[in-house]
């Protein structure tokens, strides 16, 4: 491992990180020295870093758009429970209608 220069441990690093997360790297952080530098290393850390946030904000993007979704077919919902309402409201009217004198 010693001949693979750092860029390439880094860039090894990052996939680890991206598929097994900071458990991952804490673990890497403990087989030696080198990695141990590696990892520690601010280009390393700010790389990660913003993987991170461009995956916080894709899943942000993401609820966002889920949440937007959920409140439109609560509203169809709401409405349609209020259009069934207003029925009701209409058949008690009416049977009422048809019972006076």
């Amino acid at each position: 491992m010693a001949s693979l220069p750092d860029e390439i441990l880094e860039l090894i690093f990052e996939h680890v990180y991206e598929t097994d997360s900071d458990s991952a790297i804490a673990s890497l952080s403990l087989v030696c020295h080198r990695w141990q530098r590696i990892v520690a290393g601010d280009v390393f850390s700010r790389r990660v870093h913003f993987k991170w946030l461009a995956s916080t904000n894709k899943w942000q993007k993401i609820s966002l758009k889920i949440s937007k979704n959920s409140i439109s077919s609560f509203v169809k919902l709401k409405s349609v429970s209020d259009v069934t309402q207003d029925l009701k409201v209409c058949l008690v009217f009416s049977k009422k209608v048809k019972e006076l004198p």
